[in-house]
């Protein structure tokens, strides 16, 4: 499930050339020597899948940048003891992290003990990624500006991101075909426990187009960033239109 902004997604997969890049049809057989393997230090032949290889090349061709270099810190959510109502710390686990966001409306809520975990506490900008789950691996979204405190549970990533990128526009690009192949190459485990661990995110790459004089090109990532912002409070508000019209047909109907 991706961001609410298919326009903005489409400017992303267009400066990237994608669609020539999905031209290319995707191998059944193919074959890898044991030094390579040896060199990852995995096996399972579907991490060593050509599309992976040629996916990796051409974001490399665009300058792409390994998304574990532009973090200032990579860390793992925290396991509350327990969850009770109207708690002091709210807990984004997986199934609160949506393409289109964060339900913080439906986040579960714990005591300050989990506050204590000082690695798990998320801040505005901070960028999440689901960690576990079957097609549900993978998926991002960025922390907004709020006045509570928030910890990411044990089944999500953390990344704080250095200046030169934009959380929203991480968000989208990781959302896009180009994160979620990555995704996929990079999980492990079986069908059903499938798994994404901090040392393999690090590894993903990110495009960060550039200006002439080789700084990244913010002002473009802005560009899109508010694309993807917009998209979400339109979305957000659209919800809290229908839940008020819900509301005043209940309140109709129980006074008949």
């Amino acid at each position: 499930m991706r961001l609410p902004c298919p326009e903005a997604e489409q400017e992303l997969l267009e400066r990237l050339d994608w669609s020539n890049l999905q031209k290319q049809q995707t191998e059944l057989f193919y074959v890898e020597n044991t030094a390579e393997l040896d060199r990852i230090g995995r096996m399972d032949a579907e991490h060593f899948q050509p599309k992976f290889k040629r996916l990796r090349e051409h974001l490399l061709k665009y300058n792409a940048a390994r998304l574990g270099a532009v973090c200032k810190s990579v860390a793992k959510g925290t396991q509350p003891n327990g969850y009770i109502d109207n708690g002091e710390v709210t807990v984004v686990k997986s199934k609160n992290v949506f393409g289109q966001g964060i339900d913080f409306d439906n986040c579960e809520r714990t005591t300050i003990d989990a506050y204590a975990d000082i690695p798990a506490r998320l801040i505005d900008g901070d960028l999440v990624i689901n960690a576990t789950g079957f097609g549900t691996l993978g998926r991002a979204a960025f922390i907004p500006s709020r006045h509570e405190k928030i910890v990411a549970s044990v089944d999500l990533v953390i990344l704080r991101l250095q200046q030169t990128v934009l959380p929203e526009y991480a968000a989208l690009f990781l959302n896009s075909p180009a994160g979620m192949m990555q995704s996929e190459m990079f999980q492990t485990g079986s069908s059903g426990q499938l798994h994404l661990y901090p040392q393999h995110i690090q590894e993903f790459l990110i495009y960060l187009p550039r200006n002439q004089d080789g700084s990244v090109d913010l002002t473009w990532q802005r560009k899109l960033a508010d694309k993807v912002v917009g998209a979400s409070r339109a979305k957000q508000e659209a919800q809290e239109k229908l839940a008020q019209a819900k509301k005043l047909v209940e309140n109709a109907i129980n006074n008949v």
